[in-house]
């Protein structure tokens, strides 16, 4: 009767159903997988009619030898032979089970967790338990744990939702497909080791062989322990935040082969870019690798001469400006997550928040040009802005010169005027850059055009938070004022002449 029922299981089982079954859990579960920087190798197969047979034939004799009913029916067989779809899942870094396992819970309707073997869940990397897993310890349990003597994984029996089923013509309900858990390591062993011991054309394996599978074994645990300190030393490498201007510039220059390092401060070009960083959470090694990569600096590429094509154009973007060699790269790499991050409109700012905005904008326009270059960045910016604002010299002057800049930095409420200069200002730069006259001596050769994004760059900037501190003062301000445009606005007439210019004046006799 038993051996009867076996084969007619095997007359009526169908692998290509199985088959299609197991390889459509596989790409749900590489989908789930493909963004999480787990790396992992994906099998999947049926079990063929020659190998289900002989498995039913051998647990038919052990519940036999349990003194266990046999087989009576097909359903009885269903229900004990789970892996008829079985998928593999072997990673390269053991320790990443327990997300994997998370996954695989969360992805289907019905999810039961078997450790393998039972009590070495812990060994596994599920130390605080696993659904459906037995953690007792039992009488026959081994001395030593799975990672140095058997095969050691976490299987997980699934069904498919609904949803999940459409386009596969035969599905069931009732399927169930096996997801193993393993290591890369431990997949290549016991495949290696199945075909020996179980597979074999010719008799069982030899007492010395069996010897050296174990010992392999036993070399692959300690393979997988040494595999993830590893990762954990890699993950404090590429996780860990740069802290210093120091730490990041060690890192572009390992990355680029550029020459990012100076002796900058913290408020120098690679001070800017660490706060920039910062700010838009791009500030480790993990995050701004992708970045540099898109940018051409790959190291895994096989060609890296063709790198520097694709951070000179985004500087060809912005000429006649240029920053200084130092400032290149990280000039660069601003620009790019700026591009990838559209502007957002800020509409509760505060007065004083408005104009921190735009001194530090005026002062990132000051430092960020090459000083041996033809760009003179506050002289472009007061061009453009006298061309745009109806030619009037003292909306150009207020942010260097207002009496009532530091008190309104401070959070005190603006007068009228203030408010209408800090309003102008505001509104001028986020147009972007407008269009000025070409070769204008004042500026320099190449006046900048429409097409030349510095000012929206510097705006930016310092919107998204890359700010100076103004806490002592303007002073340095207003000496670039002093150095490089007071002498463009002395043709242009009295800055009494303008709106709200008269009542300034009152408030510094004030």
């Amino acid at each position: 009767m038993s051996s009867d029922c076996i084969e007619s299981f095997v007359y009526h089982y169908n692998s290509t159903h199985n088959s299609v079954l197991a390889k459509h859990v596989t790409n749900i579960c590489k989908s789930k997988l493909s963004n999480t920087g787990i790396e992992a190798l994906f099998t999947y197969r049926a079990k063929e009619r020659d190998s289900l047979r002989k498995k039913l034939e051998k647990r038919n004799a052990e519940r036999r030898q349990d003194k266990k009913p046999e087989y009576a029916s097909e359903k009885d067989i269903k229900n004990d032979i789970v892996d008829l779809a079985g998928v593999r899942i072997a990673l390269y870094f053991p320790d990443q089970t327990e997300q994997v396992i998370e996954m695989i819970k969360s992805a289907f309707e019905k999810v039961e967790i078997v450790a393998h073997p039972p009590d070495d869940a812990g060994a596994l990397g599920l130390g605080h338990g696993a659904s459906g897993a037995s953690k007792s310890k039992s009488q026959g349990q081994k001395k030593h744990p799975a990672h140095f003597e058997e095969y050691a994984a976490l299987h997980a029996r699934v069904r498919l939702w609904k949803e999940q089923a459409e386009g596969l013509s035969d599905w069931r309900p009732d399927d169930v497909v096996e997801i193993q858990v393993v290591s890369v390591l431990v997949h290549a062993w016991a495949q290696v080791t199945h075909d020996i011991t179980y597979k074999s054309l010719f008799e069982a394996a030899s007492d010395d062989e069996n010897d050296i599978i174990r010992i392999i074994r036993a070399q692959i645990g300690v393979a997988e322990l040494m595999l993830n300190q590893l990762h954990q030393k890699y993950l404090d490498r590429t996780k860990e935040n740069f802290r210093t201007t120091s730490r990041l510039g060690e890192y572009l220059v390992r990355r680029t082969d550029e020459e990012c390092m100076t002796s900058d401060s913290d408020d120098g070009r690679l001070g800017m870019l660490l706060k920039f960083l910062k700010k838009t959470k791009y500030d480790s090694p993990e995050k701004l690798g992708p970045i540099l990569n898109g940018m051409g600096f790959d190291k895994s590429t096989d060609n890296p001469g063709t790198n520097v094509n694709h951070w000179t154009k985004i500087l060809e973007r912005y000429k006649p400006f240029q920053p200084p060699r130092a400032a290149r790269i990280p000039f660069c790499i601003i620009d790019r997550i700026l591009t990838m991050h559209p502007r957002q409109r800020h509409e509760d700012l505060s007065p004083s928040e408005k104009l921190e905005i735009i001194l530090s904008a005026l002062c990132w326009l000051k430092q960020l040009p090459d000083p041996n270059s033809d760009f003179v960045g506050l002289r472009a910016w007061s061009k453009a802005h006298r061309n745009e604002v109806k030619n009037d010299a003292a909306f150009n002057k207020w942010p260097f010169i207002g009496p009532m800049r530091c008190e309104i930095l401070r959070g005190k409420a603006p007068s009228e005027a203030d408010q209408k200069n800090i309003d102008i200002n505001w509104e001028w730069f986020e147009k972007g850059a407008p269009t000025v006259e070409k070769g204008d001596p004042a500026v320099g050769k190449g006046t900048p055009t429409a097409e030349s994004p510095i000012f929206s760059f510097v705006f930016r900037l310092a919107e998204i938070g890359v700010r100076k501190d103004f806490s002592q003062g303007l002073r340095d301000l207003d000496q670039d004022y002093d150095a490089e445009i007071a002498d463009l606005g002395s043709s242009q007439g009295s800055a009494g002449a303008s709106t709200g210019q008269g009542e300034n004046e009152k408030e510094r006799e004030a």
